[in-house]
């Protein structure tokens, strides 16, 4: 998905390059929005938006309206407290979506566009293209084998019934995903990427604004990796290691998802003071774990990108780290994050300097608090030269 991915960074990488040639400050963080949503928009639900030049695009305002909810609302601490309430946070979520687009429900308006894709691709096979709507439509579902590339088939079966595997000669039974399936996946890698990416984006470059030395290893990492490579791609961006430090160490400070890595007990467990019992679910505090000096040290609150050299990063403790969460139920976007991330970073940073602007907010950042996710409040204000 790289390719898709480069050519939605191709519209950021211009439009930086605008306020470059203009000598403007601007807010980062809006285009990060914009990057973001295009490329889940086009991977995801196989439609083309253009979020980046359009800040009225439909699907962007409407994913605005939906990250915004503020988490200090009654109903939504109630929500988190009682799960029985979730369903009715849901149903107001909704109502203001709806109320806030005039009348119209943009996640049905949604849901009916990628139907429609689904269709489409099913029945004409030149409307195929490599993106993970693609992979989910050909995908076979074997629950006790691993499936092989021949049992990859594109079929108009869209009933999930099963059927044994043309490509195998075992005689399973597998099962094709349905569309309610792939509608319901593609919005859930969509809630994984969309926000949580462009906020991570944005904190980093926050960063590396405060720190030019960062900046300007990571620029000398990326400039080294094209003389070698030639090309940033899904397989080259895994090797800028310094890179991989940095976004790390800026996921430590500021998790975007702060709250809700939830897992649910499996069985009652006592921890002396606290009871817990089977099917209560247990919330990681994310920002707190990432900011506790027992686990990271006395310099817990400074931004050291060599606590994740590979030297150190043994020394972290396994569930210290909780910016995706841990154990196989962690964030099913997270290569996916990563990969955007360091792809549009590294891009960004071969051709341009960020630079602080009199807008630039101090390195301890203010923070916006909402129901999911952590936000700059002031956005991340910058200028860019040339490099």
């Amino acid at each position: 998905m790289a390719p898709i991915m480069n050519t939605a960074i191709d519209s950021l990488v211009a439009n930086v390059g605008k306020k470059c040639d203009a000598g403007e400050a601007f807010d980062i963080y809006p285009m990060y929005q914009g990057l973001t949503m295009d490329v889940i928009g086009r991977t995801a639900f196989g439609i083309q938006t253009d979020s980046q030049n359009n800040p009225n695009d439909p699907l962007l305002r409407s994913s605005k309206v939906l990250f915004a909810r503020e988490l200090w609302n009654p109903i939504a601490l109630l929500a988190i407290s009682f799960r029985s309430l979730t369903t009715l946070w849901n149903y107001l979520g909704l109502l203001r979506l709806i109320v806030k687009n005039k009348g119209t429900n943009p996640v049905r308006e949604l849901l009916e566009s990628v139907k429609a894709v689904i269709a489409l691709r099913r029945k004409d096979k030149e409307s195929r293209r490599p993106d993970l709507l693609q992979l989910m439509i050909d995908a076979e579902i074997d629950d006790l084998s691993t499936v092989t590339s021949d049992d990859l088939t594109a079929t108009g079966d869209t009933d999930g019934k099963e059927t044994q595997s043309k490509g195998s000669s075992s005689g399973k039974l597998i099962r094709r995903m349905t569309d309610a399936d792939i509608l319901d996946n593609s919005v859930l890698f969509f809630l994984a990427a969309y926000e949580t990416t462009s906020t991570a984006l944005a904190f980093t470059t926050h960063f590396l604004i405060h720190y030019p030395e960062a900046q300007e290893k990571i620029r000398k990492e990326v400039q080294q990796l094209l003389e070698n490579e030639g090309e940033l791609d899904y397989y080259s961006v895994n090797k800028l290691q310094y890179l991989d430090q940095v976004l790390q160490e800026s996921l430590r400070l500021y998790p975007p998802i702060y709250l809700f890595v939830s897992r649910e007990c499996s069985e009652d467990v006592d921890l002396g003071k606290i009871k817990l019992k089977e099917g209560m679910t247990v919330q990681a505090p994310t920002y707190h774990l990432h900011r506790d000096p027992e686990l990271w040290g006395p310099d817990v609150k400074e931004f050291k990108p060599e606590r994740f050299s590979p030297e150190n990063k043994s020394k972290i403790h396994p569930m210290a780290f909780q910016a995706f969460g841990q154990g196989p139920r962690n964030c099913v976007g997270m290569r996916f994050a990563y990969m955007e991330a360091k792809l549009a970073l590294a891009r960004l940073l071969s051709k341009y300097k960020f630079k602080a602007c009199a807008k630039t907010d101090k390195e301890e950042l203010q923070l916006k608090i909402s129901t999911a996710t952590l936000n700059p409040k002031l956005g991340v204000w910058a200028k860019v030269v040339p490099v």
